[in-house]
């Protein structure tokens, strides 16, 4: 909504958050950062904040937060559900490789490797008999995924030639939090068939 800040979390070199800012009305505010841990030079005309992504999201107070390839073993999002404000999360990637797949995509065997044996939210998450809570749920987040824009993502671990995508967007959204814009339809939401693919580097 207008006057409500979108921030871009681990942005990189600024090409994502370079590409969304040419494409969104002027009237949305938009900060990409970075912790610029991995030296990325910046090489388009986008400012890119240097912050490590639980900073930055804890700073700015956004109504909207963008990750996308969040780096393996990292979970930022619990630090994202901390934020009163923030009523969506959205994360572009590959569950398998970004981030940590029951922590931050709530996929996958919460009891292969995702909680140690002192984790707090163990209790919500391994009760006997009872189906397993991802975090996002337990904090009160929905998830959503939107295969409208997935199904023209082509990321690192995609096969050009497969019409297998592992990379995906998925949405988490803040439950009872009355939004500023109606849902799209289901129509409204697919996007042209013409419109070129996309790959993440």
């Amino acid at each position: 909504a207008p006057g409500e800040l979108l921030l871009e979390v681990g942005a990189g070199d600024g090409r994502l958050a370079a590409a969304l800012r040419r494409r969104l009305p002027p009237e949305i505010l938009f900060v990409a950062t970075d912790s610029g841990a991995r030296g990325l030079p910046v090489v388009v005309h986008m400012p890119v904040v240097e912050l490590p992504a639980v900073e930055a999201v804890r700073s700015h107070s956004p109504a909207l937060v963008l990750s996308s390839w969040m780096p393996l073993g990292d979970d930022w999002t619990s630090a994202f559900r901390c934020q009163h404000g923030l009523r969506e999360y959205v994360l572009v990637g590959d569950p398998e490789i970004c981030g940590r797949p029951w922590a931050t995509w709530g996929v996958g065997d919460p009891e292969l490797s995702e909680l140690d044996e002192d984790d707090e939210d163990a209790d919500d998450v391994c009760d006997a008999g009872k189906r397993p809570i991802p975090p996002h749920e337990a904090d009160g987040w929905s998830r959503f995924t939107l295969p409208y824009v997935s199904r023209f993502q082509l990321g690192r671990t995609d096969q050009r030639w497969s019409c297998d995508r592992r990379s995906q967007t998925v949405a988490f959204r803040r439950q009872n939090f009355a939004l500023p814009y109606p849902a799209p339809s289901r129509e409204a939401a697919q996007p042209p068939s013409k419109m070129a693919r996309v790959e993440a580097d």
